[in-house]
């Protein structure tokens, strides 16, 4: 308007291309209009549109309604004497100019060998996924729903409207956040398909809904049918929904009613990529700062958005972005797992790295079995093994001890009374969780359910054992649950509840070591897990589920891991030829754990490498992860400190620490720094967190399949090697 008090768009308005441009500021480049199928400039016949821009005095008309119409047009504008042949032809060769000077006469074809690598160096994608991330947009957020808070509270549908396969890869992404399930609706689909789907919303309490397939052109209304209108208003009215559009924001003037909508999301592009960012931006893994480009767009102000200053949860990107040159690092990695598969240090692992709340490394390899049937994926679960001391039993006492509940310097019998009798009855919970409360490392329970049996040859880790034949003793075992042998051991076998208390008081009968030193022991924590539920009264996996797993999103994060997911989704641990004699997948590979029924405070616990890293992150993130506060960092510091350290006693309370002697072995890289902390596990697997770097490490592994006996992950120092790779990367940056 200050140029042209007619209001005419600029592509259209002779005074500011031609009088302004050309003669005033005397520009003799090529002028552009902007896109003539805007709805800015759509106020006219797009026929009469052409020439108006081209009388205005531009020399390129970019994206007429209809390019045959334009020339059609502009062609009779010339006959009929409204446009000078000769202005014609003074553009034409303006234009032929340029191309001159560019050298475009000289062309030739450019060597196309490494085109596709040259145009998708990972630079190249990092500075792609940054301008997505800076253009989503949010428009409305009722009661500051977007980004997704409690997910424990929250049963997630995602239906894909416009395509079936593009949703997917919403979906892909909004899994690693939480569990969601996933509807998809062609554009081609019927009011039958429609309503079908529909039908199945009943007991969702949030509805994201993508718009997908959309077009860029008016005239087509940018891909939009009344019918996914209709439904998408259908679902607002009725159910808390998101809705995330994939196209042009001019897409929402066919929306009638907005206000339903808790939230509005505008990404603008339809692509894979977009369809990630757009995921991590509803669930708070990246920050939304985008404001609309344009005006006319429903009830919403140009440059009009609602900031989400700072992301609550990881953000999954590129290494690229902390520093890390993918391609270098992932050819490195890949030769040390490949190398240690071939070496049959483990059939296949999943190795998950994270810098400053950027997960820039998440990869399955291998397979299940060395039979390579049955490829591992990132979303498979394993048997964490000893990490669930820290990831189970520790917060449970962390919380506790918060609470005011528990107090560390506390002798164990007050909170496990049957203890009063026991010389474990004045073990301090300090020296149980930091393992020097002279407690044996673990006790033997097979002389009480194995026996001499003529009948049933054996091997114990593949192996001959020394005790020629065993078999179990008559009595204890079942080949299904009931009431009185409810327990799980293995598949199709069952034992009584009893046997937890018989291990418990195993445990309690044990002899304590003569002196006071760091033993590693299972033992404390089974103890430690008793004293939980004392206090709690309820089954600690129930307990630590709704506390930790579910509020976190950790849903792979559990117990007795086939109530909730297919067999064929858990990697097995090994052929027990010798307790169990079966292939143990799915149940705990611990044999005492097992006997408790497979939940247990030093083993039991199963996951995804993805969701065991959300815990981690929420400790190195000062107790907080998700906008749920879990822990004051004065309780994570206290932790993960060594107390005993000047006595030779590296461990943390509950946490395995590096080892600062240089003569003895550590568990982690040397880089790792004092302030460090996490724990392996038997089966293969480790969690391990460095706050001074902002780094977190999940390895996790089925190394002792198919047998035990040997630990070649360790032998070749498989996971150390890993954090000595990434750990100059992270020290340099």
């Amino acid at each position: 308007p200050a140029f042209d008090s007619a209001k005419i768009p600029a592509s259209l308005s002779r005074r500011i291309t031609d009088s302004l441009l050309r003669q005033q500021l005397n520009f003799k480049g090529i002028i552009f209009t902007d896109a003539l199928n805007m709805k800015g400039v759509q106020n006219g016949s797009p026929k009469a549109i052409a020439v108006k821009a081209f009388q205005a005095g531009n020399d390129i008309l970019l994206m007429p309604v209809s390019l045959p119409d334009a020339i059609d047009t502009l062609s009779k504008a010339v006959k009929a004497g409204i446009i000078a042949e000769s202005e014609v032809q003074r553009r034409c060769k303006r234009i032929l100019s340029v191309k001159y000077a560019l050298g475009i006469h000289r062309f030739h074809p450019r060597d196309t060998t490494n085109l596709l690598a040259d145009l998708n160096r990972p630079l190249y994608q990092l500075l792609r996924r940054k301008l997505y991330e800076s253009a989503i947009t949010l428009i409305e957020n009722n009661n500051d729903l977007v980004p997704l808070k409690r997910l424990d509270t929250l049963r997630i549908a995602i239906v894909a409207i416009g395509d079936t396969m593009p949703g997917k890869s919403f979906r892909n992404t909004a899994d690693l956040y939480t569990s969601c399930d996933y509807f998809a609706l062609h554009r081609n689909a019927s009011d039958s398909d429609y309503y079908r789907v529909y039908r199945q919303f009943h007991g969702y309490n949030l509805i994201i809904t993508l718009l997908l397939n959309t077009d860029m052109r008016l005239t087509r209304r940018y891909g939009v049918t009344d019918q996914q209108i209709n439904f998408i208003e259908l679902i607002a009215f009725n159910y808390p929904t998101v809705l995330c559009v994939f196209g042009s924001p001019y897409i929402l003037n066919y929306f009638p009613a907005l206000r339903p909508y808790q939230s509005v999301l505008i990404a603008y592009e339809d692509n894979p990529l977009v369809y990630d960012i757009a995921a991590q931006a509803v669930f708070g893994g990246i920050p939304i700062q985008g404001r609309l480009p344009v005006s006319g767009v429903a009830k919403y102000a140009y440059r009009h958005g609602i900031t989400v200053p700072s992301p609550i949860r990881v953000k999954y990107t590129l290494p690229e972005e902390v520093g890390i040159n993918s391609i270098d690092f992932n050819r490195v990695v890949d030769s040390v797992i490949y190398s240690a598969i071939r070496q049959k240090a483990m059939p296949g692992c999943v190795v998950y790295m994270a810098k400053d709340n950027k997960v820039f490394f998440h990869k399955a390899y291998g397979y299940f079995t060395y039979d390579s049937l049955r490829p591992v994926s990132t979303h498979d679960l394993y048997d964490l093994a000893s990490v669930t001391k820290i990831a189970t039993t520790t917060p449970a006492i962390m919380k506790l001890y918060e609470a005011g509940e528990i107090k560390l310097d506390a002798p164990i019998v007050r909170y496990i009374p049957s203890l009063r009798k026991s010389n474990k009855k004045k073990l301090a919970l300090i020296d149980i969780l930091t393992h020097q409360a002279c407690l044996q490392p673990v006790i033997d329970i097979y002389p009480n359910v194995l026996v001499s049996d003529n009948r049933q040859p054996t091997k114990k880790n593949g192996k001959q054992n020394p005790v020629r034949y065993l078999g179990w003793k008559q009595g204890i075992f079942a080949d299904t649950a009931s009431e009185t042998r409810p327990l799980q051991v293995a598949m199709n076998m069952y034992v009584s509840r009893a046997w937890q208390d018989t291990v418990l008081k195993l445990i309690a009968e044990s002899p304590l070591l003569p002196r006071k030193e760091y033993v590693y022991s299972d033992l404390g924590f089974i103890l430690l897990h008793r004293a939980v539920e004392g206090i709690i009264q309820r089954p600690m996996e129930v307990w630590i589920d709704s506390v930790f797993y579910r509020p976190l999103g950790a849903n792979t994060l559990t117990f007795l891991p086939l109530q909730k997911f297919p067999t064929d989704r858990i990697a097995p641990t090994e052929i027990d030829t010798f307790f169990r004699k079966q292939t143990l997948q799915g149940t705990v590979h611990d044999p005492v754990a097992a006997l408790m029924g497979g939940v247990a405070g030093h083993a039991g616990l199963f996951g995804s490498a993805n969701d065991l890293g959300k815990y981690m992150h929420l400790l190195i993130n000062k107790g907080t992860y998700g906008g749920i506060h879990y822990f004051d960092s004065t309780t994570i510091n206290l932790f993960t400190s060594a107390p005993y350290l000047s006595t030779g006693n590296r461990r943390g309370l509950g946490f395995d620490k590096p080892q600062p002697d240089s003569t003895k072995a550590s568990p982690v890289s040397r880089f790792c720094s004092p302030s460090s902390f996490g724990h392996t596990g038997f089966t293969g697997t480790m969690a391990w967190a460095d706050p001074q770097y902002g780094f977190v490490f999940i390895f996790l592994s089925n190394r002792t399949y198919p047998y035990a006996r040997t630990n070649k992950l360790a032998e070749l120092n498989v996971r150390t090697t890993l954090q000595d790779i990434v750990y100059p990367y992270l020290i340099r940056k």
